[in-house]
């Protein structure tokens, strides 16, 4: 496989449904001429002829799961790396990241087909590092440009979606320009789950089931999707993957 690691600088959907009804009390006789038809009857009947009621959309379709990971016996494709700048490896059940340098480390998930939209979903946790290392997912990955959508969080409860440009940096997507904090990401070292969408202009980060950001750019529209981490400023991000799911819409 090719080597999927790219130098950057500076650095989860659904439900509804309800109805009722009642009944009439029984009468103690019958009335010579019927007044009224009862309510029972009213609720039931058949609407009338020409009625123009608007048809109900078709359902939705569930997203289909293309590929599932928990590192237990991985699948054939994942990378392994060991250098001074650091190690990328499947190790004791889960996948491991440590970057020993002021970078930012990615790996691909070994897909049989680049996606096009996208549903990611995986468990990770920060096993070291400075606090504002960071770490998540990246999709639309684009080799020859060194370009991604990245989604991140920190160890200190921070996210945000960017686009990663070539070797020049990060540009934040979304209103506030910048990593924001929210209480849904656990700090230190406990797990979070990630979930990622990428469909169509949309791109959409929550963290432990809360949506967190959703953002639009149409700059990237396919590529690889992989796991990342690194150290805006001091080195030693050290993170652990597991519970990967990747599903189309």
């Amino acid at each position: 496989m090719n080597k999927s690691i790219f130098l950057l600088l500076g650095v989860g959907l659904l439900t509804l449904l309800a109805a009722c009804g009642s009944s009439p009390s029984t009468p103690t006789a019958a009335p010579a001429q019927p007044t009224a038809l009862p309510t029972a009857a009213k609720a039931t009947a058949a609407p009338t002829a020409g009625a123009t009621d608007t048809p109900l959309p078709p359902p939705t379709p569930a997203p289909q799961i293309v590929y599932q990971e928990d590192f237990t016996q991985p699948r054939e494709g994942w990378e392994t790396y060991h250098q001074s700048d650091g190690d990328m490896a499947v190790e004791n059940g889960a996948y491991h990241m440590v970057v020993r340098s002021p970078t930012m480390f990615w790996v691909n998930v070994p897909l049989a087909e680049e996606p096009q939209d996208v549903l990611i979903e995986v468990d990770v946790s920060k096993r070291g590092g400075p606090e504002d290392g960071v770490f998540g997912l990246v999709c639309r990955q684009n080799p020859d440009e060194f370009t991604g959508y990245v989604f991140l969080i920190n160890g200190k409860g921070e996210y945000g979606i960017a686009y990663n440009h070539d070797f020049t940096g990060l540009d934040w997507l979304g209103d506030k320009g910048a990593m924001q904090t929210s209480e849904a990401i656990h700090q230190g070292q406990a797990s979070n789950h990630l979930t990622v969408a990428c469909v169509g202009s949309t791109l959409t980060l929550a963290v432990n089931g809360e949506k967190l950001l959703e953002v639009q750019d149409e700059r990237l529209s396919s590529g690889p999707i992989g796991f990342f981490a690194g150290n805006p400023t001091e080195p030693g991000s050290e993170v652990l993957f597991d519970n990967l799911t990747v599903a189309v819409p």
